[in-house]
């Protein structure tokens, strides 16, 4: 039913026959087997859109021919896998660099029929003309690598599957079920031949299920466990075309290499169709040979594995030539079972008799390329069962290239042997032994030879990458959220199927462990510099935790990028100011500074400073080098305020007649000291002058509106009337009130005094020249008091 391909591609040359390419002659109506194609280039498989949970992409292509069965994929249009939120799948490298398909497989070694994680296709099958239609073959390739490799995703050891399962069902009936079967772990193309098996063949359209599944692990520890499938293709029935059954009593396992011919006799039964042919191929499909007819002589053709082939066919066939795929035959045709032929060289024929033993020991796993020495222990790989003349350790890599012949297993160092998987083999032989080469492949040594069981070696080399992006620096503490946008920070060239991203100080110590660089807000850190690093690294680590320090406290397999991106967190602060408030009687030309040390600066910080002068609304009014050079007597009257401005970087904003409020950029403002500037204006008098004759018992009043004063400013004010030699004579609270009557002769002095503050001096009998705090007096107006004597007359 089944042809198992395997992964060993050897060269073969038979001399069956002189043609190349087969050939018919027949009517000119042409006829295509009919077939559904899955090929899977059409994978898509992200976590962000959930794309690894959708199978829709997975769509068949169809080659139909009316004349033969119709074929078409059942209701979904897709193939698919139960619960596919669980059995999600990644796409991987395929068939000759095409895109293919990668599931999960089941961890059990007892076949488990409708797992959940099986592939599942659905065929409809409608009949032809002839009133039946019949599926002739399933062939797809399938691989169970030792190492897993995502297209956009990661790469790693695969705990990988080592049999796999097909089952059939036709209404929900099982049709075809075969088990066991070995898995490869390099692409193997595998042929189901149903052609003899009458289930498939139907009268009415009929729905065909199909399940694969890979199961049974080979247990080495790794974390995924993964299977490979590409190019699925199901092949419908052309009418009455049939391969038809070959069987043969010849024995199946030769030696090919002894001198003595290698007949194997065939023979056919059941074959239908108007030409007939002979195919053999490679285990891989390839055609080797189009011999006329058996016996077939397979002396000289090399060590490996031949299918022999029948095939029938009707009209034109194209494909059918060596060095051609058999699965490339494309026309009406229809191939037999195949019939393995194995051929034995060298030390695999009878006659050679040495064993390379059993190996007990492994799998081994090794962090490599940390400059710490890799090495197997003397005493952890044991052999045993060993015979032979001759022995040699042998590594190959997991194609079986050879590495390395060392004298024993202990002294290879794999440090420096890159990320990979790698074999370690003990080999006995006798006599001479041709191709244990290094870069040779073992499937290539000649000789009286045997091989061990391989013990895996994995080796593991995280690569933390290159980070590109930044240096990034933020004003933190000021409540606006301070993020690296997403696109900011380049991750390139890393390794490991696990990943974390860190943020240290620039210390080492680690500070968080974020999902994503472009989810740490770094305005809730306070001010310095910290560092992001991009961490790989295979199964678990010790001591990856907040607070503990990524040179000495972290152990495991991992590796950081290379250089780390750089975050300055900028912090200002303006300070705090003690002193004052201060008060200046301004504009009379005494300068008003505040001294060196009346006002103290503490606990400022910031790469720049600057003394700011605002008024009390916050326009800045000045921008000095240092408060105490501040000469506050020219500034008019008001209130204004000092600061301290600390800041980073560029600010904008900072310049006179502008706001405080506009500064923009990373700074901080201290608190403000107030400064009061007082300016008192005596005001303007107009009025007068005033003549008053006196002493004649009528009361002399100026009138309280022969008097305007205008222009007056201050806290506090008074009334004064002086003498003309400035001496206080009175402190009215209002001129009008003033009675010149009694004041006798002279010339007087009404002025207006407004003052802040304290004022000493203001008292009658003073001199209005001695008046001391902050004051301004008005204009005088002049009141001069005429008082006439008649004299006395004697006599």
């Amino acid at each position: 039913m089944k042809s198992k391909l395997t992964i060993y591609v050897f060269l073969f040359f038979l001399a069956f026959t002189n043609s190349q390419v087969l050939t018919a002659s027949v009517a000119d109506t042409t006829q295509q087997e009919p077939y559904l194609l899955f090929g899977l280039e059409d994978c898509a498989s992200y976590s962000y859109n959930q794309t690894n949970q959708d199978y829709s992409e997975f769509t068949a292509v169809s080659v139909e021919n009316t004349e033969c069965t119709i074929l078409s994929v059942g209701t979904l249009g897709y193939l698919y896998r139960e619960d596919p939120g669980v059995n999600m799948h990644s796409c991987t490298p395929g068939v000759n660099n095409t895109v293919a398909m990668c599931v999960s497989a089941d961890e059990s070694c007892t076949y488990m029929p409708s797992s959940t994680r099986a592939v599942k296709f659905d065929i409809e099958v409608s009949p032809g003309p002839n009133g039946t239609g019949a599926i002739s073959t399933l062939t797809f390739y399938e691989s169970a690598p030792p190492n897993f490799d995502w297209i956009d995703g990661p790469s790693g050891a695969n705990n990988y599957p080592t049999k796999y399962a097909l089952r059939v069902s036709l209404n929900g009936s099982v049709v075809y079920e075969e088990s066991e079967i070995s898995t490869t772990q390099d692409w193997s193309l595998e042929v189901f031949d149903f052609s003899n098996v009458d289930a498939f063949t139907v009268t009415q359209t009929s729905t065909f299920n199909f399940e694969l599944v890979a199961y049974c692990l080979t247990g080495n520890g790794a974390m995924l466990s993964v299977w490979d499938l590409d190019e699925i293709m199901v092949k419908g029935a052309c009418d009455n075309i049939a391969g038809g059954t070959i069987t043969t009593s010849d024995e199946l396992v030769i030696c090919a290499d002894d001198g003595n011919d290698d007949f194997i006799d065939v023979e056919l039964s059941g074959n239908i169709g108007d030409n007939s042919a002979w195919v053999i191929t490679d285990d891989l499909g390839n055609i080797l040979a189009l011999p006329p007819a058996p016996p077939f002589n397979f002396e000289g053709a090399g060590a490996g594995t031949c299918l022999i082939w029948h095939l029938s066919f009707t009209g034109p066939l194209e494909g059918a030539e060596v060095g051609s795929n058999a699965a490339d035959l494309m026309g009406c045709f229809s191939l037999s079972n195949p019939i393995p032929v194995e051929r034995l060289t060298g030390t695999d024929c009878t006659g050679c008799e040495v064993s390379g033993g059993i190996l007990v020991g492994g799998p081994f796993e090794f962090c490599v390329e940390d400059g710490v020495a890799d090495n197997i222990g003397p005493d952890e790989i044991v052999l045993n069962g060993n015979s032979g003349t001759n022995s040699q350790w042998v590594i190959t890599d997991d194609q079986g290239n050879i590495l390395g012949l060392p004298p024993s297993f202990d002294v290879v160092d794999f440090d420096g042997a890159g990320d990979g998987t790698c074999l370690v083999w003990h080999m006995s032989f006798d006599g001479n032994l041709e191709g244990a080469a290094l870069g040779n492949n073992a499937a290539d040594l000649q000789g009286c030879f045997s091989l061990s069981n391989p013990i895996t070696v994995v080796r593991h080399n995280p690569v933390g990458g290159h980070l590109i992006g930044g240096p990034f620096e933020f004003c933190v503490g000021d409540g606006i959220p301070d993020f690296i946008g997403a696109g900011e920070i380049e991750l390139f060239s890393t390794q490991g199927p696990n990943s974390q991203w860190v943020v240290t100080d620039n210390q080492g110590n680690i500070l968080g462990l974020p999902s994503s660089f472009d989810v740490v807000d770094f305005d809730v850190s306070g001010p310095g510099d910290c560092h992001i690093y991009h961490l790989s690294y295979f199964d678990q680590l010790v001591g990856l935790e907040v607070g503990n320090n990524i040179s000495s406290d972290i152990s495991g397999c991992y590796d950081f990028s290379t250089t780390p991106i750089v975050v300055f967190r900028n912090q200002p602060e303006g300070g705090t100011l003690e002193g004052g408030p201060f008060e200046f009687c301004v504009g009379d030309g005494i300068p008003d500074n505040i001294g060196l040390d009346e006002i103290v600066l503490s606990g400022n910080s910031g790469a720049s400073s600057q003394w700011v002068i605002t008024d009390d609304q916050g326009n800045i009014l000045g921008l000095p080098p240092s408060f105490d050079l501040v000469d506050f007597d020219g500034a008019g009257a008001g209130t204004c305020l000092v600061w301290h401005l600390s800041y980073d970087g560029t600010l904008e904003g900072a310049e006179v007649g502008n706001n405080a409020a506009d500064l923009v950029g990373c700074f901080s403002l201290s608190n403000p000291i107030a400064v009061t500037r007082n300016q008192p204006m005596g005001g303007t008098l107009e009025g007068g002058p005033f003549e008053f004759c006196v002493g004649d018992g009528i009361p002399d009043n100026i009138g309280p509106d022969e008097i305007v004063l205008s222009g007056n400013s201050g806290a506090s004010s008074q009334w004064v009337i002086t003498d003309d030699q400035g001496n206080i004579l009175g402190l009215p609270p209002s001129f009008d009130l003033v009675d010149f009557d009694g004041a006798g002769a002279g010339t007087c002095l009404v002025w207006h005094l407004s003052y802040d503050g304290t004022l000493e001096g203001a008292e009658v009998g003073n001199n209005a020249a001695d008046l001391m705090g902050c004051f301004s007096l008005s204009n005088p107006i002049a009141v001069t008091r005429n008082q006439p004597m008649g004299g006395t007359l004697e006599g």
